[in-house]
């Protein structure tokens, strides 16, 4: 176990060191966003301020507040989906990837290791876009259920862990960046109601809807700011709870194998 925390905080310290060796990227990063939700903010004002989303079941929201929530915590779920393979691509092209995983230690601290400096970044980016939304912009948080949305949070960031470490097994095994980031920056925002309900959608669409884990992290983080209850929100913490159970080890299996293979033929310094 201390072998485990020790390499986690290791890679994660050698990470943050170098992301503070270039504060303007992390600045123009947080701007961005700002940017970003104040655009959405100059959009909301061509609807009717005092009309709300009548397909949402709990407290109305404004069109303002509906994405905002959605684009803050899809770009947390986008990093928790991209980050451990992204990282893991960039060591084994600079070429510090090998040595690390050539050493009979196990290859999930290490996996987990280099996803948590851009996760906990993007976490403290996605808090302060919402408080600048809620302070200055109008977003409504005066119904928010802080243990919702805690929970959703985190079933939502298990579940897009899960895809991501299965995609580090793909660039351990395959020395390419699978096409998982596709899920989050191409069809998904339409699935999933990122910028209007998923009701408008045809009928054979919310189907495929229904079987994007970001439909139902989206959902249940909305319905905690709405003031929905855990109890109310149970089916999407239930289907994200079960997915993140079947995904995680079958994830993790298929890094080990990965790792195993790539170290019995010799192709783990190949890029």
């Amino acid at each position: 176990m201390m072998r485990f925390i020790d390499c986690i905080s290791a890679v994660f310290v050698r990470d943050m060191r170098i992301a503070l060796t270039h504060p303007l990227g992390l600045v123009s990063r947080f701007v961005n966003a700002l940017v970003g939700i104040y655009g959405l903010y100059c959009l909301s004002s061509l609807f009717d301020p005092h009309g709300h989303l009548g397909s949402e079941r709990f407290i109305p929201f404004s069109y303002f507040s509906y994405t905002t929530i959605n684009v803050a915590f899809m770009l947390l779920q986008a990093t928790a989906l991209q980050a451990f393979a992204s990282a893991l691509r960039g060591d084994q092209v600079n070429g510090s990837l090998e040595p690390i995983l050539q050493t009979q230690s196990l290859s999930l601290p290490y996996v987990l290791a280099v996803g948590l400096w851009p996760l906990l970044l993007s976490f403290i980016q996605v808090t302060c876009t919402l408080a600048f939304a809620a302070r200055l912009l109008g977003l409504d948080t005066q119904h928010l259920n802080l243990s919702a949305l805690l929970l959703f949070i985190a079933l939502s960031t298990l579940v897009m862990m899960a895809v991501s470490i299965l995609s580090a097994a793909a660039v351990i095994r395959f020395k390419q960046l699978p096409p998982s980031m596709y899920l989050i920056s191409g069809a998904a925002p339409v699935l999933a109601g990122v910028m209007f309900p998923v009701s408008r959608l045809p009928q054979q669409m919310q189907i495929l809807s229904w079987l994007l884990p970001l439909t139902h992290a989206l959902h249940g983080l909305r319905g905690a700011f709405q003031g929905a209850s855990i109890s109310e929100l149970r089916y999407d913490a239930a289907w994200l709870g079960c997915a993140s159970i079947v995904l995680l080890p079958i994830a993790i299996g298929a890094l080990e194998l990965a790792t195993r293979r790539c170290r019995d033929d010799g192709t783990l310094s190949h890029i």
